[in-house]
């Protein structure tokens, strides 16, 4: 990757394990394989930081485990029954980022 460097922030948002179904209509346009092809360039490839929100999962949460992690659920339409339980992964503290951490409870308004 030609932009990548130390200074690079990069943000991922692939379609959530097991949801891939939904985003792809017919065909899978997001298969394991490529979860655990981007879990491969992420880990040994990526020079600068990068941020990623995935479903908890439990492969996720095994392919990240070496990672700052933090867990989010989400309230769908105020009805607490209806939650959406998310992930946000990072190479580096996230628990250290402010700005992160308001992003992340302003629950994606």
């Amino acid at each position: 990757m030609e932009t990548d460097s130390p200074e690079t922030i990069f943000y991922c948002d692939p379609p959530y394990w097991g949801s891939e179904q939904y985003c792809a209509g017919t065909q899978k346009l997001f298969s394991e394989q490529d979860h655990l092809d981007l879990h491969q360039l992420l880990s040994a490839k990526v020079k600068g930081k990068w941020l990623l929100t995935e479903a908890d999962h439990s492969k996720v949460r095994e392919l990240y485990a070496d990672f700052f992690t933090i867990k989010k659920r989400i309230v769908l339409g105020g009805n607490r029954r209806n939650t959406l339980k998310h992930l946000i992964i990072a190479n580096y503290n996230i628990r250290s980022c402010a700005e992160v951490i308001t992003w992340i409870t302003l629950e994606h308004l």
